[in-house]
């Protein structure tokens, strides 16, 4: 700077403004967001090309037994973050540690496993890759920081802007996190196409528009007129796992033809009300998987047409097991005058409806078993069923019950926690007594007594 004899301030030339420059920078970068967004579409659903009752990812021809098997099992595995996952990963770790007569495993009789949330992760896992769930399953999920991860690339710039969108959404970001790091592409039509045979999977979700049970099953597409076999494995999960508030539904077209599918109870016949299905968390319809056992009883007519379409041959032992990873709601608002949060209040319906709602579930399997027993023929042989519980309230322990209550449902637990839920998981399976009676059986059974229903 340098001042003129009349002291006025001269100023320096400036340099060539840069400010429409960046004007135009800040401009194309708005641009480039604004396309982003307005090109972030969630991949839909698939139409059904061709209606066969024969083809797809469905429990009927997927479920036919060798006739040489003695014992059927069906899992049902619960939802709850990653301490759901552990505790159905250490079940498959006991199952695969015990031992049957003639040298099988007992995880090699897992005919089918139901799933929810933080549960179908694992049960994912293991239709999709068998026996590799126990080389890589913890590290790549069990002992990762999920929530972290996840929640880190909710908040990078171009997730920012796809998140803009109105038809991208948290789900569909969790879809492609699960995609990536689990999954790579996998579709049910994989499942299809394991080099051995693998249990029948049934991820589960709940409707928003009616709040009904949602099972991810070629049956249940076939009323939306589409096709499962296309559809990515990860995108069952996030709807399985899409908690209110938090997360956000996963969208399906309804494919329906109203000629040929007839629903009335779901409504998918009239397209032009209901165009697109939209799914929530699994639990909040039924949070431990049951309600397929539940609708394949009353859709046979009774648990005595169920076994006999289902395990007929030399099958003696049906064992149906639930891990429940549920724990009670703690009331901590009851010890202080200050009113409850909205987070308490929403906590405090969620997981009162949940637990209402395995208690009226368990309530009918409980009753129809009992029922279809007390109504057997004496002398006729019927295989016997067998319903086992894996659940922390079984814990005799009050100092170990109240910590396994106490893990959280968030999908970042510390190792050494994941380890303890594991290590329990198994325990809890040994030490059930229905477990127990069902080895003692199995031991002392001969092995050609077969059950009396007609072939």
């Amino acid at each position: 700077m340098k001042f003129s004899r009349t002291c006025s301030l001269v100023l320096p030339t400036p340099a060539p403004c840069r400010r429409p420059w960046r004007r135009a920078g800040w401009c194309a970068t708005l641009l480039v967001a604004g396309l982003l967004a307005g090109c972030a579409h969630a991949p839909l659903n698939t139409p059904l090309t061709r209606y066969k009752p024969t083809e797809g990812y469905r429990s009927g021809p997927l479920l036919d037994r060798s006739p040489e098997d003695e014992l059927a099992v069906v899992l049902f595995f619960s939802g709850g973050g990653t301490r759901a996952a552990a505790l159905s990963y250490g079940v498959l770790k006991e199952l695969a540690h015990t031992d049957l007569p003639g040298g099988a495993r007992m995880l090699d009789r897992v005919e089918a496993i139901s799933a929810v949330s933080g549960g179908s992760v694992t049960a994912a896992y293991y239709c999709l890759y068998g026996d590799r769930v126990f080389q890589d399953f913890e590290m790549s999920f069990l002992k990762r920081d999920v929530q972290g991860e996840f929640f880190r690339s909710v908040g990078s710039p171009v997730n920012t802007v796809r998140l803009a969108s109105a038809r991208f959404a948290r789900s569909d970001l969790a879809a492609e996190y699960y995609d990536r790091i689990l999954f790579q592409g996998a579709t049910f039509g994989d499942l299809l196409r394991t080099p051995g045979p693998r249990p029948f999977l049934m991820i589960n979700a709940t409707e928003m528009d009616n709040f009904a049970h949602f099972p991810f099953t070629q049956e249940t597409f076939d009323l939306l007129g589409s096709d499962l076999s296309s559809y990515p494995i990860s995108r069952a999960i996030a709807a399985s796992s899409a908690i209110p508030l938090v997360m956000t539904p996963i969208t399906l077209k309804n494919y329906a033809d109203p000629s040929a599918i007839a629903d009335p109870p779901r409504g998918y016949r009239d397209i032009g009300k209901r165009p697109y299905i939209h799914l929530l968390d699994g639990g909040l319809a039924d949070n431990l998987g049951v309600s397929n056992l539940v609708a394949a009883v009353a859709a046979a007519g009774g648990w005595d047409a169920l076994l006999r379409c289902s395990v007929e041959g030399k099958a003696t032992h049906v064992a149906l097991i639930i891990v429940n990873a549920a724990t009670p709601t703690r009331a901590g608002w009851s010890q202080h005058p200050q009113t409850p949060s909205l987070a308490e209040v929403a906590s405090a319906l969620s997981k009162s409806t949940i637990s209402h709602t395995n208690e009226i579930l368990l309530d009918r399997v409980r009753e129809g078993l009992d029922s279809w027993r007390h109504n057997l023929v004496p002398g006729e042989k019927r295989p016997q069923v067998h319903l086992i519980n894996v659940d922390f309230s079984q814990l005799s322990d009050p100092a170990e019950r109240s910590y396994f209550e106490h893990v959280p449902t968030k999908l970042n637990l510390p190792d050494e926690m994941v380890d303890r839920v594991v290590a329990i998981a198994g325990r809890l399976l040994r030490e059930a007594p229905e477990f127990r009676t069902l080895l003692a059986e199995l031991q002392t059974a001969p092995p050609s007594a077969p059950s009396s229903y007609p072939r």
